[in-house]
C-alpha cells in the first residue's frame, strides 16, 4: 500500500484552518463597531464562561444575540435588550 505524499494535512494545519475560519465568524462580532453602546439585542447572555471553539483557554464576557445569531461578545452590560440570562460560571459557546 502506498500513501500519497500530503494526502493527510497534519493536526497543526488542521488546527490553523479551524482557527482562521472561527475568526472569520466572529470578527464582525467583536469588533468595536459590534459594541456601541446604541445597540439593542433579542438576548444578552451575561457573565459566561466563553469558548469559541479555536483552542483557546475560555475568557468571561457577554454575548448579544440578536435574530438568532450572536452579533457581539463582550462588555455589553449598557447594552439594550428583550430579555437577559445570567450564565455566572456557566460556559457559553456557538453551536
Amino acid at each position: 500500500m502506498s500513501r500519497r505524499h500530503g494526502a493527510r494535512r497534519t493536526p497543526w494545519a488542521l488546527r490553523a484552518r479551524r482557527a482562521a475560519a472561527w475568526l472569520a465568524l466572529l470578527w464582525p462580532a467583536v469588533s468595536p463597531v459590534a459594541q456601541a453602546g446604541d445597540e439593542r439585542f433579542d438576548l444578552v447572555i451575561v457573565h459566561g464562561r466563553i469558548i469559541d471553539g479555536t483552542g483557546s483557554p475560555w475568557y468571561s464576557g457577554d454575548l448579544g444575540i440578536r435574530d438568532g445569531r450572536i452579533a457581539a461578545i463582550g462588555n455589553l452590560e449598557k447594552a439594550a435588550r428583550a430579555k437577559t440570562i445570567d450564565a455566572h460560571g456557566e460556559v457559553v459557546a456557538p453551536g
